[in-house]
């Protein structure tokens, strides 16, 4: 997995956006594995705490960090990466 380098410091993640958003889940090569639309207002730190949620009812361990916009999930040897995009997912494009 690629880490993201930059001088900036990261943009915290705000509690809504006044657009669409994308929850999605990535694997350890970054294929997108879930994409889900959130609407404009959706509040994204309890929507990111429900996925942790609903991961860890499968057996997957991990959970948000505040203001942080994506995080890790682990079973066993097998890690996936839950996060907000702001921008739609280029991967759904034809």
């Amino acid at each position: 997995m690629a880490t993201r380098r930059s001088k900036e410091p990261p943009v915290p993640m705000p509690n809504n956006l006044p657009r669409d958003a994308w929850l999605v889940v990535e694997d350890e090569q970054g294929r997108l594995l879930r994409v889900e639309i959130l609407r404009p207002g959706t509040d994204l730190p309890k929507r990111l705490a429900d996925a942790a949620a609903e991961y860890a009812a499968l057996g997957w361990t991990g959970k948000p960090t505040p203001r942080r916009w994506t995080f890790i999930v682990k079973q066993g040897s097998r890690s996936l990466v839950i996060g907000i995009r702001a921008a739609r997912p280029s991967e759904l494009d034809p």
